[in-house]
């Protein structure tokens, strides 16, 4: 009876240099200075962390678990979703940022609300096309 189900294959693993990875976040946290609170990568389907900044992965989870919510919800009321990052205001001044890779790479960043106002610009205007380039480049294959 079990020839009677069809289970697709695992999907392979994420494969990234994780140097680069690595090298990307360092870049990030030289630009911001002492506004980046906290950054990771992770395996948006394994929800396995690759790198990371004062992160010990609790958030991967939520994180990925909000972008999948907000998606639907958006499909569900016929908008569209989230392209490549999203930024939310969080209580005790922090603001939180998630980056998305492709659909299969995601980036948490936590910064300090009172140091990054002035470097708002930077960030969207510098860091987040950086991130973004840095991460391609790091895919293996």
């Amino acid at each position: 009876m079990s020839g009677d189900l069809d289970i697709p294959p695992a999907a392979p693993a994420v494969r990234v240099d994780l140097g680069k990875l690595e090298e990307a976040v360092e870049a990030l946290k030289n630009h911001l200075r002492g506004s980046l609170l906290a950054s990771s990568i992770w395996d948006r389907r394994t929800r396995t962390m690759l790198v990371a900044f004062h992160s010990d992965g609790r958030a991967v989870p939520l994180f990925t678990d909000i972008a999948d919510f907000i998606d639907e919800k958006l499909a569900k009321a016929g908008l569209p979703g989230i392209d490549q990052w999203s930024m939310d205001h969080l209580k005790g001044g922090h603001i939180g940022m998630v980056v998305r890779h492709g659909p299969d790479l995601m980036q948490g960043i936590i910064l300090d609300g009172a140091r990054a106002q002035s470097q708002l610009g930077l960030l969207f205007s510098v860091c987040v096309p950086q991130l973004v380039a840095s991460v391609k480049a790091a895919r293996i294959g």
